[in-house]
């Protein structure tokens, strides 16, 4: 089977399998028919065309529409937060995301031993839209983008200045928000955020101009990134809040870890040389360690108690993960699993690199990001970064 050709159907069926399908198409395909195109899309890939990388792969050479290596890297977003994550009217949220790319196509920036690669893309532009989802809408949708949301309030954000701690140059983008004194609540707000690097033409006000003229589709899947984040207001007294990350731990499987909090020296690992069979490759456990009060405890539609979920997602720009997600929930527990406690830490195992270790871990760096969510919109993330010895 020819790529291209292969490519084609994987895109459509994709668009179909998107959530986003409602808005791009005028009809929703329902979650029984998203699962019989997943099913598609593995029988594709079982059958004919390339591999596709894990997703928890920040990509050193990513594929461009046609197959080939994209020169210019790709775009990321891990991770929006809103602070908090459901307010009340006539308050401010402030909005942080975690915009990546491989270190490879990343802006050389000050870093405790001086000029280094880092995950932060060059050139990067953003523009934050904010609107109210319409009531007959279930699903977040991107504002200023389809007619559904022509008729909502849409606002443009003002961007935050960025503070650049060390050592992990390259702050989260961020803006704020102040939500109206509308007495329709609850309602949501939905922010959009649109990010372009510098091989988007117009950055990311070019990038919505061209989404707008295409119904939401992004005229480029590597560099210029349409996403979404959902802001509850209500008149709630127990609104979500956000989980905290306390800190970030590393070091061999089994044995005693190097802990990590905020502005912490880097982990390192063992350098291996490129002809290192893979069952020698030493296994290292990456693991993220959640504040004590990260866990809320509310009540069903029934009434019954029950504990928020709490699950982490792991990505590296080397290497391999053995997963790419890990959960906070103690599976041992006999008790309702909606009232078990969930454990304090998670974690995944982490293979360094071999025979590309000179492409996917420039001058040895190799980066993590940890995204910790709970499972009514809260959102923590941190950065880490191992150095090879």
């Amino acid at each position: 089977m020819r790529v291209r050709s292969w490519l084609r159907k994987r895109e459509l069926l994709l668009a179909l399998a998107s959530p986003r399908v409602g808005w791009r198409t005028g009809w929703p395909l329902g979650r029984l028919g998203r699962g019989l195109v997943a099913a598609l899309l593995l029988l594709l890939a079982v059958g004919c065309g390339p591999t596709f990388p894990s997703f928890w792969l920040i990509e050193a050479d990513p594929q461009g529409p046609d197959g080939a290596i994209d020169p210019a890297g790709k775009l990321r977003v891990l991770g929006i937060q809103a602070e908090p994550p459901e307010t009340g009217p006539d308050s401010t949220v402030r909005l942080s995301a975690l915009v990546v790319t491989h270190p490879r196509h990343g802006l050389r920036l000050p870093g405790p031993q001086g000029l280094a690669p880092t995950a932060h893309p060059a050139g990067l532009t953003a523009l934050w839209l904010a609107c109210k989802q319409p009531s007959e809408v279930v699903a977040p949708e991107p504002c200023g983008l389809e007619q559904l949301n022509s008729t909502t309030e849409l606002r443009r954000l003002t961007p935050l200045p960025a503070t650049d701690p060390l050592p992990f140059p390259g702050e989260p983008l961020r803006a704020e928000l102040r939500t109206s004194l509308a007495p329709d609540l609850p309602y949501t707000l939905l922010v959009t955020l649109i990010v372009a690097d510098a091989a988007q033409p117009g950055g990311a006000e070019g990038c919505y101009a061209q989404a707008q003229q295409s119904r939401g589709v992004s005229p480029s899947v590597n560099h210029c990134l349409i996403a979404v984040k959902a802001v509850r207001v209500s008149s709630s007294d127990r609104r979500n809040h956000n989980p905290g990350i306390t800190l970030l731990a590393f070091g061999p499987e089994g044995g005693s870890l190097a802990t990590q909090p905020p502005q912490a020296e880097p982990f390192s690992y063992p350098r291996l040389g490129a002809d290192t069979a893979d069952s020698d490759r030493p296994k290292l456990t990456l693991a993220v360690e959640r504040s004590p009060d990260s866990v809320e405890v509310g009540s069903d539609s029934a009434g019954q108690p029950r504990n928020e979920s709490l699950s982490a997602t792991f990505y590296t720009t080397a290497g391999t993960l053995e997963a790419g997600r890990g959960s906070f929930l103690d599976l041992d527990c006999a008790s309702v699993p909606e009232t078990c406690p969930q454990h304090p830490r998670t974690s995944v195992t982490w293979q360094p690199p071999t025979a590309r270790a000179d492409r996917e871990a420039p001058e040895g760096a190799v980066h993590f990001f940890v995204v910790v969510r709970d499972d009514r919109g809260g959102l923590a993330f941190r950065r880490a970064v191992a150095s090879g010895r």
